[in-house]
């Protein structure tokens, strides 16, 4: 049976609850998750076994962008998680983020339509900039991709880990798309940026698209 561990960075915002609400009421059940509290004291207690939380030390960074200062400390926790897991997939949610119910259960079948496949990486909704990565893409794009994606815990090492960034999911799938590792960009929309709440299967979806085949 296959398992894949949701690693969950979290600074205490409400939304936390929302987020692993749309995990438990996946269609599939083969997950478990770690919810981990970045410098701060666990706000909650979930009474679940599949859910460990835990706590590192505070791993928030900042940097100049544009004029504007941006803080992104997710990296560096969900490389913590990552050393914490057993299973053989993990995948990622951020804690005011939601994931379609079918989530898991198109995961799998991404697994088994493409022999031997290192990532899967799902179409996502943000609510300023639409569908990323784009209907139409055939790669991914800086910009145009985030966390919506599960990978093969063997793929992760010392040289293959979250670098804290602006840009850190992006240039984590580009360091192994380097290496000849094979991805698939699946057609469907499983995921949803900044809590959308969403049941049903998003309609939108684009081609099925294998990388470093």
């Amino acid at each position: 049976m296959t398992l894949v561990t949701f690693i969950i960075p979290t600074i205490g915002r409400d939304s936390l609850i929302q987020s692993i609400t749309s995990l438990q009421n996946q269609t599939n059940q083969n997950w478990k998750a770690i919810v981990i509290f970045d410098g701060i004291e666990p706000t909650i207690s979930i009474d679940d076994k599949r859910i460990t939380i835990t706590q590192c030390d505070k791993s928030g960074t900042s940097e100049i962008v544009n004029g504007l200062t941006k803080s992104n400390g997710a990296g560096n926790v969900r490389n913590f998680g990552i050393k914490m897991c057993e299973t053989e997939w993990i995948a990622f949610l951020d804690d005011d983020d939601t994931l379609a119910h079918t989530y898991l259960e198109t995961l799998f079948n991404e697994i088994d339509l493409c022999y031997n496949v290192d990532v899967v990486i799902f179409r996502m909704t943000h609510p300023e900039y639409g569908v990323l990565p784009k209907v139409s893409s055939i790669n991914f794009h800086q910009y145009e991709v985030g966390i919506s994606f599960a990978i093969k815990r063997k793929i992760f090492s010392n040289d293959i880990c979250f670098e804290s960034s602006h840009d850190e999911d992006y240039n984590l799938l580009c360091k192994i798309r380097d290496r000849g590792h094979k991805m698939v960009m699946s057609p469907y929309v499983k995921y949803f940026v900044y809590g959308v709440n969403r049941q049903e299967v998003h309609p939108e979806k684009g081609r099925r698209i294998v990388i470093n085949r």
